[in-house]
C-alpha cells in the first residue's frame, strides 16, 4: 500500500508542475519608422546592402507604415 501512495503522491507532484494551459505568447516588438530608417542607414553605411536596396526598403516601409501607396504618394499626399 505504502508504494502505491508513494506513487500517487510522486504523480500529483508531477502533475503540478507541469503548465497545462493552452494559451500562447506573442512578443511583439514595437519599433519607430524613424528607427527602421536609421537601421536601414547603419545597414547601408556598413555595406550591408546597395543604395537601390535602400530606397526600396524605405519605399516599402512608407507605404507599409504610413499607408501610402505609390499613386498617392505620386499625388503628393493622401487624400485626407
Amino acid at each position: 500500500m505504502k508504494p502505491l501512495l508513494s506513487i500517487l503522491a510522486a504523480t500529483l507532484l508531477l502533475t503540478a508542475c507541469i503548465d497545462t494551459s493552452r494559451s500562447s505568447r506573442t512578443t511583439q516588438i514595437n519599433t519607430t519608422l524613424g528607427q527602421e530608417i536609421l537601421d536601414l542607414k547603419k545597414a547601408l553605411d556598413q555595406g550591408a546592402i546597395d543604395e537601390r536596396e535602400y530606397r526600396r526598403m524605405v519605399e516599402a516601409l512608407a507605404e507599409e507604415r504610413l499607408d501610402i501607396s505609390p499613386e498617392t504618394a505620386a499625388e503628393g499626399g493622401d487624400d485626407s
